[in-house]
């Protein structure tokens, strides 16, 4: 029997991606397709889903495309058999919507209505949406539920998630077929627990928590807390967040509803941890999790902002059997994970050539003294992943490097190979100034280096391929994950 397969939009992005590690392992085949208007590409290919595979062990299916491009939608209906679907694509950026209002107006609601009528034409009518807890407005009340009014949106994001909202409920009335739920997201912050996958924004980021991380790792100089009077039990502002993967699972337990018996229509569901936390809170958590220090700065309170923004989730845990399991100390230490596992994301910088320098560490010496405090050296050695052409031994290496420090210091060309097994495709350099010496360094012997080497020259390392990485990550893991002596990171 076939297992039900959903289309994600929006998969290569940050609530997709996570969709995708959930519903896989929950038996779900994936189709993913983005545009890349808000996640990272390198060259067509996403770097979150392939961490996604990595992650979940199975392949995702994804295709580059783009909603307002109507008959490729609906072309990837007739090239798969999709059960179901769950929107996450949309322009997201507050600040950005109130500039560009008719780009978001038309890529937001064209491409949604794109996608329900090639959903219509393929006869697929369950349908998860991503909302927002911005289609409330101000709250008038708190705990907000989801009979809480909808529509007072002071900004043009917030509308296009309200219009898509009532759009939704004009469908469901006028045709029986279609089961659709909307899940009103309340502050999604954090990453996957084992740091492989995260939120790498597009454009600069002002959510609390990652600009709380930019600051513990030195990229901005202090978080700004605007007001310190609200009617709150600190004074500073208090909102409702939720992990990542808990709001990955609410997605899940939506196409569980979905899939039952039962006539659905529209339904709406507040996602979030159901208890509000402040920005002071937030803060303090993440020194004591992280043993970062995070400076604060206070300033007047912002024109608009609310004192307290809270939801209940009580239809959520009743009704799709979802709760949260993840609460504030993991939503810190699985951000931190992954912003010192990855600090630039998954952006990578190309490099030129195929050699790269990892600093002051002579690597041949200390497989054979295992003493770091020995093996540095004044220039640099240069590593690459090589296979068939690399030493098979310790005492071969060592050979190699004396060989190759000899020559470099008679101002010869150090042997080498390519990284394919061909030693005359690619010569070895020497740059006689730096005294740098080129030499092939065997990936079998990896695991042994990592054991020993500091955290920070492992991110070296891992920067070197995407096979060193994922044999060097579990290493800086372990390191990053024990908080006793005071750290959970170690990333440059």
């Amino acid at each position: 029997m076939r297992g039900k397969t959903v289309l994600v939009t929006g998969g290569a992005g940050y609530i997709g991606s996570h969709c995708c590690v959930d519903l896989i392992e929950a038996g779900y085949d994936v189709v993913a397709v983005d545009n890349f208007a808000n996640s990272v590409e390198n060259d067509g290919v996403a770097p979150s889903l392939k961490q996604v595979e990595r992650i979940t062990g199975k392949s995702v299916t994804f295709q580059k495309c783009d909603l307002l491009d109507r008959d490729s939608v609906i072309k990837l209906f007739k090239q798969h058999q999709i059960d179901c679907v769950i929107h996450t694509a949309a322009l997201k950026v507050i600040g950005d919507s109130m500039l560009l209002s008719l780009q978001y107006y038309n890529n937001n609601l064209i491409g949604t209505i794109n996608l329900l009528e090639a959903m219509e034409m393929a006869n697929c009518y369950d349908f998860v949406y991503s909302s927002s807890c911005t289609v409330y407005g101000d709250p008038e009340f708190v705990p907000i539920t989801e009979d809480h009014p909808t529509g007072n949106v002071k900004n043009v994001y917030g509308r296009t998630k309200y219009f898509i909202e009532e759009m939704l409920k004009d469908l469901s009335n006028s045709d029986p077929k279609w089961n659709i739920i909307s899940l009103r997201y309340f502050n999604p912050v954090s990453a996957h627990p084992s740091g492989l996958l995260g939120e790498d924004p597009t454009k600069e980021n002002h959510y609390v928590l990652p600009y709380i991380v930019s600051v513990a790792l030195g990229k901005k100089p202090h978080v700004t807390i605007f007001g310190r009077d609200y009617k709150t039990p600190d004074g500073t502002g208090v909102r409702d967040y939720i992990h990542i993967m808990d709001l990955a699972s609410g997605h899940v337990a939506a196409l569980k509803k979905l899939g039952g018996n039962e006539k659905l229509g529209f339904q709406a569901y507040n996602l979030g941890l159901g208890r509000g936390l402040s920005v002071l809170e937030l803060i303090k958590e993440f020194e004591k999790v992280t043993g970062t220090h995070v400076p604060i700065v206070y300033a007047e309170r912002r024109v608009g902002d609310a004192g307290a923004v809270i939801c209940s989730t009580k239809k959520a845990l009743s009704e799709l059997n979802w709760a949260p399991k993840y609460g504030l100390p993991e939503m810190c230490q699985d951000l931190w994970r992954w912003q010192t596992m990855f600090p630039n994301g998954y952006k990578t910088e190309k490099i030129s050539h195929e050699y790269l320098v990892v600093g002051g560490w002579n690597l041949v010496y200390f497989l054979n003294n295992k003493d770091w405090s020995q093996s540095q050296v004044t220039g640099n050695v240069s590593v690459i992943p090589s296979s068939s052409s690399s030493p098979s031994s310790v005492n071969e290496m060592a050979s190699s490097s004396s060989s190759a420090t000899n020559q470099a210091s008679g101002g010869g060309a150090a042997g080498g190979g390519d990284g394919d097994g061909n030693p005359n495709k690619q010569p070895q350099k020497t740059d006689e100034q730096s005294k740098q010496v080129v030499m092939p360094f065997p990936t079998h012997m990896l695991p042994e280096v990592c054991k020993f080497m500091p955290v920070e020259e492992l991110w070296k390392l891992a920067d070197v391929s995407s096979e060193w990485r994922t044999i060097v990550l579990p290493f800086i893991m372990e390191r990053t994950m024990n908080v006793d002596d005071g750290a959970a990171g170690g990333g440059p």
